[in-house]
């Protein structure tokens, strides 16, 4: 396995020529989220398609009747 810093290298350098700092600090931040993301599936602490579809429903019944621009930024509890 690379070490970090050459993921990091090979990251930047898929990177289009035009890339912002900011660009390039997304794709970092998005590829550390997937990553832990994966790690806690190898750890088996994911949660089955069926209890996504009941946190889901149970999400949607709290908010039924709120507009769509109400919605932003909240997370099921």
């Amino acid at each position: 396995m690379a070490g970090i810093k050459q993921e990091v290298i090979k990251l930047v350098e898929s990177l289009p020529e035009t890339a912002t700092l900011d660009d390039i600090m997304a794709e970092l931040y998005f590829k550390m989220q997937v990553d832990a993301g994966l790690r806690e599936l190898d750890e088996g602490k994911g949660i089955t398609h069926e209890e996504v579809e009941k946190r889901i429903g149970k999400w949607l019944m709290h908010y039924k009747g709120d507009s769509p621009s109400s919605l932003k930024g909240l997370s099921p509890s």
